[in-house]
């Protein structure tokens, strides 16, 4: 996508495509407050949810020109972080997900439920050993990539500090 002239059209495209394979159960449950937290970046995500007359979505900051993320991937616990930052006394009524990776958002919903390869619709099975192990494993490489990140920041603002440091000394 990176040598594509018009990106907007294209993910306008994409959604004309896929808007048709949204089950319909949505639009039956939809309520106004509705939000989409993903880990696909916000200008892929937020298309659809205007189509969808969604409101709020939270979603990977990355740039459309760069793919340059901004801050972390927003997966896995990042996904409770970020709804924490955002709703600070928010709840979750009814939480979908297609993906154990979402472990850690179905477990501060007040109901929780996957989402089956044919969209069918069962409760949360917070007893799934594999999909447990699959959240633990995330949320570790999601800890573990935040701490690199803050970690070259620093060692970024480091370097730009004993640079202005030098820059004073040879002033005086």
């Amino acid at each position: 996508m990176k040598y594509v002239p018009d990106k907007e059209r294209m993910i306008e495209e994409f959604w004309d495509e896929k808007v048709s394979k949204i089950y319909p159960w949505y639009k039956e449950r939809q309520k106004d407050d509705d939000l989409i937290i993903s880990a696909t970046p916000y200008f892929i995500i937020n298309p659809i949810a205007r189509r969808l007359g969604i409101k709020h979505v939270i979603a990977t900051d990355m740039e459309i020109n760069t793919y340059k993320i901004n801050g972390i991937d927003c997966a896995s616990i990042e996904k409770v972080n970020r709804f924490r930052k955002e709703y600070p006394d928010g709840e979750i009524d009814e939480f979908y997900s297609d993906s154990y990776s979402d472990m850690p958002l179905a477990e501060i919903a007040k109901k929780a439920f996957m989402i089956g390869k044919h969209g069918e619709i069962t409760d949360w099975d917070f007893e799934n050993k594999k999909g447990q192990k699959k959240s633990d494993k995330l949320i570790k490489a999601y800890r573990k990539a935040a701490y690199k990140k803050a970690k070259r920041e620093l060692i970024r603002k480091q370097r730009i500090l004993k640079r202005e440091e030098k820059r004073a000394n040879k002033a005086k």
